[in-house]
């Protein structure tokens, strides 16, 4: 193409060429980004058959939204030419990473987690990949890797196919179901794929292997499974098990689900040990990240997205095994395998094969919370504590004697009555935590006390908040704002179903104002329930915005906000945005932005960390996976160290233009949500030993926050740890109402 632009987009370079489409390395001015655009060759755009199949791909990655998905940003069509406008990913491919030899279990394992997790979302919406394999996952600058290529995806409940009865795929990953051709196939073939992807990252060998494509489709029919103990040894006991399961030639006899490939495999990997994890600088632990964006500022899934651990995603007893008891399933062939070898040895002989390649590209964890609970608060003795409240039922006393006596006469306390129930306790001025677990809402009270279970759909929720009532609390759910009160009654307080990102909002203390991140644009819009909940778009947000310059607020230029808090006063905002790092990459940066005057460039008071304090490894992985302001004064945030999210807990004064990184535990990471208390004093954080490496719970606190720094004792809440060491946990507290 000599073209230097297709629509708004200018062509920098071109990244590779298919048979089927080029991508190009474009920049996007609007959003000021760097863009991969992926272009049908005009020799195919006249052919209805290719034309379709490429505007297929927009659609169908446009009904995928998953953090491990490559996405499309736009989709248009200059002078007859169809593109495409997706992420640029600047990690490479697995399939170059392959060229330096296998990776490691704990790479794989990331890996294979996110993808296998993936693919589950696009099975549970009827599209099957049908080419998966390492060049077609594509990493991040981050290192996380991403599913892209739906060229020759396959809605499975359409029914027909662009191809035909032509087989389609690569020979090399392709299932035996897949070769057979004319055989109804599911997202279990996906998973065949996902079993040799395995097989091949620790190995940099093939399962199967051959001089031509026939014989080696043959193989993956009729060829046993080979141990890839024998080709690699010194790997764990029962891989061997989980590869021949995710192989089998029957679909009926393999994993149903990625995510339940990945928790077999992560029980494996958790048998060996590896000795502790080193502390100090580790940039390479665990550097993947469901919800973190790339480069060119891509959603993060705290958020959330979460990203959960393959072992917390939901399947069956059968479809699971663990490290210690691997079933072993007998090889066999049914008859329609050896039907499909017949048929395609004829086939072959024939010389009627044929083959389609794709287009160019390279739950909840099941430990519940209990509520057997003891009271434990922390013992700081700051703590305030309430008054014990008389709680015993009075004592009628009894004489000798049948005379009457003081102490028999009637009174209205001498007949049994309700005993009374003490009043929660209250800690930096709230009585009660929110909490998401395993991606439900729990409440309890400060000491863990009337632990209730709020919500139970297993959906990933993020961005906690208690609305001003205090009986209400609302949070993002897909691309919505969801509410659910104190009694369980959920609704909604709007929706963006086509949103590309939404990723946080905020209401004043006093309900009069709503800040809502969307599609990285930031909008500040009065807080009227009926007009939200009919907001679908964003003229509907700056309809209802009381100044137009926060509708949206573009700082001069595009702004990439993620999130924002408002001030306790309602006069200023935080934005974490993307910005332009001074090491050359895009980083996260906070801005602390003026509201109280409605003009076109309001003021910003600051904006950090920047150049205002050093984050460990920032100039390798700048990102904040976690912050939050009291409102007034102090900043705390998180960086990322591993499993997604948990980091160094680090704090920023303002006023001091300081920044420092207190790690209260010992000195030790990894810290993951910090939550100012209502009156600032106490921070909620959750933590991850990680010095216990894989067997790392995450245990949460609440603790006054002089003693953070002060040394003093800290002691958990009485809220059960998460086993779970990827689930994303986050908490809200609920001020106290004072008589």
């Amino acid at each position: 193409m000599d073209k230097t632009q297709i629509g708004r987009y200018e062509i920098k370079g071109e990244i590779g060429r298919g048979g089927m489409a080029s991508v190009f390395h474009a920049h996007d001015p609007r959003f000021d980004r760097d863009v991969a655009v992926k272009i049908l060759p005009i020799a195919l755009t006249h052919d209805p058959q290719f034309r379709t199949r490429f505007e297929r791909e927009a659609k169908t990655i446009g009904l995928l939204e998953h953090p491990a998905i490559v996405p499309v940003y736009d989709f248009g069509e200059e002078e007859g030419t169809p593109y495409i406008v997706m992420r640029l990913m600047t990690g490479g491919s697995l399939s170059e990473r392959l060229d330096s030899g296998p990776v490691s279990l704990q790479e794989a394992e990331t890996i294979i987690t996110r993808i296998g997790q993936a693919l589950d979302v696009a099975h549970s919406k009827g599209i099957i990949h049908r080419d998966l394999k390492p060049g077609n996952i594509l990493f991040d600058q981050y290192g996380n890797a991403c599913l892209g290529d739906f060229g020759i995806s396959k809605l499975s409940e359409g029914g027909s196919t662009l191809t035909g009865s032509q087989i389609i795929g690569t020979p090399a990953y392709m299932s035996p179901e897949q070769i057979q051709g004319d055989r109804q196939i599911d997202g279990r073939s996906d998973i065949y794929a996902l079993g040799i992807i395995l097989f091949h990252m620790l190995t940099k060998d093939m399962p199967f292997k051959a001089d031509t494509a026939a014989k080696l489709m043959m193989a993956h029919v009729l060829d046993p499974v080979p141990a890839i103990s024998k080709i690699r040894p010194g790997l764990p006991d029962g891989l061997d098990r989980v590869i021949e399961k995710a192989m089998q030639k029957n679909p009926d006899d393999r994993y149903s689900t990625g995510a339940a490939l990945a928790a077999d495999f992560r029980a494996v990997v958790n048998g060996v040990s590896t000795g502790p994890i080193p502390q100090g600088d580790y940039p390479s632990i665990d550097l993947d990240d469901s919800t973190i964006p790339s480069d060119i500022g891509v959603s993060n899934q705290q958020a959330t997205v979460v990203t959960p651990d393959a072992t917390a995603l939901s399947h069956s007893p059968e479809d699971s095994t663990t490290a210690g008891q691997v079933r072993q399933t007998a090889r066999r062939s049914s008859p329609w395998f050896i039907l499909a070898g017949i048929g395609l040895a004829a086939l072959l002989i024939l010389g009627g094969y044929g083959f389609a390649s794709g287009f160019f590209g390279g739950g909840t964890d099941s430990a519940t919370p209990t509520t057997e609970l003891a009271a434990i608060l922390p013992t700081d003795t700051t703590a305030p504590t309430p008054e014990p409240i008389e709680t015993s039922v009075p004592v009628i006393a009894a004489t000798a004697t049948d005379e009457p006596t003081a102490t028999s006469e009637p009174t209205e306390t001498a007949v049994p009555g309700p005993t009374a129930t003490p009043a929660p306790p209250i800690a930096g001025g709230a009585d009660m935590i929110a909490i998401i677990l395993n991606d439900d809402i729990w409440i309890a009270n400060l000491d863990g006390s009337n632990m209730t279970q709020l919500t139970g759909d297993g959906i990933s929720k993020f961005n906690l908040r208690w609305l001003p009532d205090g009986q209400t609390l609302a949070y993002i759910a897909g691309r919505c704002i969801n509410t659910v009160t104190i009694e369980g009654v959920q609704d909604y307080i709007a929706c963006f179903e086509i949103a590309q990102f939404f990723e946080g909002f905020d209401v004043s203390e006093d309900g009069s104002i709503l800040a809502v991140s969307l599609n990285r644009e930031l909008y500040v819009v009065n807080f009227d329930l009926e007009a939200l909940q009919s907001a679908r778009f964003r003229t509907d947000l700056m309809a209802i915005a009381p100044c137009e310059h926060f509708a949206p607020y573009d700082r001069g230029t595009n702004v990439a906000a993620k999130s924002v808090e408002i001030s306790n006063d309602g006069t200023r905002i935080a934005v974490m945005r993307v910005a332009a790092g001074s090491s050359g990459l895009q980083e996260d940066q906070i801005d602390i932005v003026d509201l109280g005057d409605c003009v076109e460039q309001p003021r910003i008071r600051d904006s950090f960390p920047g150049t205002r304090f050093q984050i460990r490894n920032y100039n390798i992985t700048p990102l904040l996976s976690s912050w939050d302001w009291d409102g007034l004064a102090l900043f705390l945030m998180t960086n990322r160290v591993r499993n997604d999210v948990y980091g160094d807990l680090y704090q920023y004064n303002p006023e001091l233009r300081r920044g420092d990184e207190i790690n209260p535990i010992d000195g030790s990471c990894c810290y993951y949500a910090p939550e100012w208390s209502p009156d600032g004093r106490f921070v909620f954080f959750a933590f991850q030993d990680i010095s216990q490496g894989q067997d790392s719970q995450t245990v949460f606190y609440y603790v006054p926050f002089a003693t953070l720094s002060g040394g003093g004792q800290i002691v958990p809440m009485n809220i059960p740890p998460l086993t779970n060491a990827r689930a994303i946990p986050e908490a809200a507290l609920r001020p106290a109402v004072r008589p």
